[in-house]
């Protein structure tokens, strides 16, 4: 049995756009999602705000609602083969919380199932686990220990366009994760046999 460490933001739920929203109709700004050329948005939207005459804005406020996920939704597909991928195999989110929104992360992840440990961590690579799902590319880049890295990139986001990294990349929540995940399991099985 594998522990699947799963990243939350754009890996089960699209916290990018409303985010863009958000700024866009705090600044009277019109930041498209195909501007975004780098992870971090935050220096982009500053100088977009500063445009618009708002100097001292802060673009992280936005993390630092208490509700925030509690007006999200999951990502299609994402719910189904969570659940089934938790029944067959050990399933634990891994994910940086700002502490104003984490309660509201934590009760939108109740609709993946109960059971499901969360960890809040900036530094994923330090989690025990044998496979990770997630967005961000800088994260995946830090493990180079053998672990089943999954890059998911259903998004697009501009920034990842021509960047593949990890062992396999996907673009939507399905079956063919949870094969791809019992054949790794089978095969990093099969090694320790013959070791």
């Amino acid at each position: 049995m594998s522990v699947i460490a799963i990243d939350v933001d754009l890996t089960v739920v699209d916290s990018l756009n409303p985010w863009l929203d958000w700024f866009n109709e705090r600044v009277g700004a019109d930041l498209e999602h195909a501007q975004l050329l780098q992870y971090n948005l935050a220096p982009i939207m500053r100088q977009q705000a500063a445009k618009q005459g708002h100097f001292d804005f802060d673009p992280y406020v936005y993390w630092k609602q208490p509700d925030l996920y509690d007006k999200l939704e999951p990502l299609g597909g994402a719910v189904d083969i969570i659940k089934k991928l938790n029944r067959l195999h050990t399933v634990v989110w891994v994910s940086h919380c700002f502490p104003e929104h984490e309660n509201s992360k934590i009760n939108f992840l109740r609709k993946f199932g109960e059971n499901i440990p969360f960890i809040s961590t900036q530094t994923k690579k330090l989690v025990a686990f044998d496979v990770i799902i997630d967005d961000n590319l800088d994260i995946l880049n830090t493990i180079h220990d053998g672990r089943f890295r999954i890059q998911y990139n259903e998004l697009s986001k501009p920034w990842t366009r021509n960047e593949t990294v990890g062992d396999l990349l996907i673009d939507k929540w399905d079956s063919h994760i949870v094969d791809v995940i019992r054949a790794e399991e089978l095969g990093r099985n099969r090694g320790r046999m013959w070791r």
